[in-house]
């Protein structure tokens, strides 16, 4: 029973040995996965660095054409408000002179022949 034990014994240190063994292989296996991926992560990791410049040089350029936009929109505000007082004083000056434009023609169309003579030995 002794050998017996010495036996179980061995065994068993037989197979934790292995289980060592092979525990230590996976973990250089996982090891070699981990610099890939390490790798893998550095490159994302530039690109997305880069991205990220180029989006913030991108976002400076369109705020500065939003602000130029601003200054535009602003500008044509101005011109059309402008537009609009001009087109309200030109309707009041057309509807100040209508009355007198529709006497003129009502004082053409009272004009006869003979008023037309006495005009021109004038």
């Amino acid at each position: 029973t002794k050998k017996s034990g010495m036996r179980s014994l061995k065994e068993r240190l037989e197979n934790g040995l292995e289980k060592m063994e092979s525990a230590a292989a996976q973990v250089a296996e996982l090891q070699v996965n981990l610099v890939k991926d390490m790798a893998v992560v550095e490159e994302k990791k530039a690109a997305t660095d880069k991205l990220l410049a180029f989006v913030g040089q991108e976002t400076a350029v369109a705020d500065e054409q939003k602000a130029i936009a601003l200054v535009e929109e602003e500008k044509c505000t101005k011109i059309a408000d402008e537009v609009t007082e001009f087109q309200v004083e030109c309707e009041k000056e057309m509807a100040a002179a209508e009355p007198v434009i529709q006497a003129a023609i009502e004082a053409l169309n009272s004009l006869d022949k003979k008023s037309i003579t006495e005009l021109k030995a004038l």
